[in-house]
């Protein structure tokens, strides 16, 4: 009774799985690197929007408006006529 030696066994080998895992290793740093580079960008803009520049912008613009209503109503003369 001889030995057989088994040819057409489908198995993955060694080199196949460490670059399959070296691919994969990659394209998820990737993918967190873009998630993490995605919200700095996010909190800058939000900060840029909710920050205190607009707030005072916003307070300035309405007491702005506040002044030449009340400018507007008395009815004087804007000039020296």
């Amino acid at each position: 009774m001889g030995l057989k030696k088994v040819t057409n066994k489908r198995a993955f080998t060694l080199i196949e799985i460490v670059i399959t895992m070296a691919l994969a290793t990659i394209v998820l740093f990737s993918t967190g690197v873009l998630l993490l580079e995605g919200q700095r960008g996010w909190s800058v803009m939000y900060n840029r929007v909710y920050g205190g520049v607009v707030d005072d912008a916003y307070v300035a613009r309405k007491t702005f408006d506040a002044i030449v209503r009340k400018s507007s109503i008395k009815g004087e003369p804007l000039g020296d006529e």
